[in-house]
């Protein structure tokens, strides 16, 4: 999983180094990266649900995941491009 943040920074200033990147093994909490600030308590919430949301995708009925209508729409659009894009080019 990896995870980012992208950011302006003001006009007509010079653009940040990249920050270098930071790995974690499997058993390392993301609270204990201090650049990702309050983000790390979602990474890590989200991360201890896993398992269980693994268990519970294996165990429906449907076929893939159901995204919100609203909230996750980015996420649906940007896979259906991507497919299309994808199929295009396989095409060809």
């Amino acid at each position: 999983m990896e995870v980012g943040y992208i950011m302006r920074h003001p006009k007509g200033t010079p653009k940040p180094a990249p920050k270098p990147m930071t790995l974690l093994d499997i058993h390392t909490p993301w609270s204990s990266v201090p650049s990702l600030g309050g983000l790390a308590v979602v990474l890590d919430q989200d991360t201890s649900n896993m398992a269980a949301v693994h268990d519970g995708l294996k165990a429906s009925f449907k076929n893939g995941v159901t995204l919100s209508s609203y909230q996750e729409k980015r996420i649906r659009h940007f896979h259906q491009t991507l497919d299309d894009h994808v199929a295009r080019f396989s095409n060809e």
